[in-house]
């Protein structure tokens, strides 16, 4: 969905899960549930203020990158994880016995 207009992508990405029921209630087909540009067009949307959008443009953005940093780190940990867990197993790879979690000193 691109979103050229007033509205922020953040808001309007938003305002779709919040009214996922609505828009489906717009859609139509056989094969699978569709709706064309006419249709959502006509679904009512509040208008948030100016200044307002603003501010919820730049926080959600904020927000928003946040998120992907986080998901970017977790699957890299996941690959890191998936890669050196068969080796533990496997006994390729050894922790040395007076290592306590927290204290990455005593496993140096």
């Amino acid at each position: 969905m691109n979103c050229d207009g007033a509205l922020a992508p953040h808001y309007v990405l938003r305002w779709t899960e919040q009214n996922q029921d609505t828009i489906i209630g717009y859609a139509n087909g056989t094969t699978f549930l569709e709706i064309n540009k006419r249709n959502f067009r006509s679904i009512p949307i509040l208008i948030p203020p100016e200044e307002e959008l603003r501010t919820f443009a730049a926080v959600a953005d904020i927000l928003h990158r946040k998120l992907v940093a986080t998901i970017r780190e977790s699957y890299g940990l996941q690959q890191i994880r998936d890669a050196l867990l068969p080796k533990l197993v496997g006994g390729q790879i050894r922790v040395p016995d007076e290592y306590e979690p927290g204290n990455l000193e005593s496993a140096a």
